[in-house]
């Protein structure tokens, strides 16, 4: 037996099984506020300087380079189905003057579907996964973002990880990630 489907049906099922299957690579991310955002059309910004050798980093061109798996060193770490927790340590940083004790991004667990846990430092990415045709020139990673979409359509963007004394990430816990799922 052979199903008909009128035509505008036909129209309807085809957009909303291409929203279902965008829906499924959105990823769950939980602040320190308790807050929990569900995020689609995300990836990760590697934030960096490159200049030439002996120029201040302050003068070199900041460029940006867009990934979904998490650059550490020389490593690329697939993030699918998994669940990435961002470690912080205290530590003391001028506050509106006054020195305080401030949350700081310095290190990821990361956790498979079977539970297990891995940990990696927080280390900037190698300047060859930031800059693969700067042979000669310094490059210095700053920082790594993510961003993505809301349900609602708002753009998000969250500082996870500082490389540089240049980028400060908030430490409001609002802003600041502690856990992201990435589903399978």
């Amino acid at each position: 037996m052979l199903l008909r489907l009128p035509t505008t049906l036909l129209a309807v099922l085809i957009p909303a099984s291409l929203l279902l299957a965008e829906e499924s690579r959105a990823i769950v991310v939980h602040l320190a506020d308790g807050t929990n955002l569900l995020l689609r059309s995300w990836s990760f910004t590697y934030e960096y300087a490159s200049g030439q050798k002996g120029e201040s980093p302050t003068l070199a061109s900041s460029a940006r380079r867009e990934a979904q798996d998490l650059w550490t060193g020389r490593k690329s770490i697939p993030l699918t189905g998994r669940t990435l927790e961002v470690r912080y340590v205290e530590e003391n940083h001028v506050v509106g003057g006054a020195l305080q004790k401030v949350p700081v991004a310095r290190g990821f667990v990361l956790v498979s579907r079977e539970g297990k846990r891995e940990s990696f430092k927080a280390d900037p990415p190698h300047q060859d996964r930031l800059a693969p045709g700067a042979a000669g020139r310094l490059v210095q990673a700053r920082a790594l973002d993510l961003h993505g979409e809301t349900i609602g359509g708002t753009q998000r963007e969250f500082c996870l990880v500082s490389y540089s004394s240049l980028v400060e990430c908030p430490v409001q816990a609002d802003q600041r990630v502690v856990t992201i799922q990435f589903q399978p």
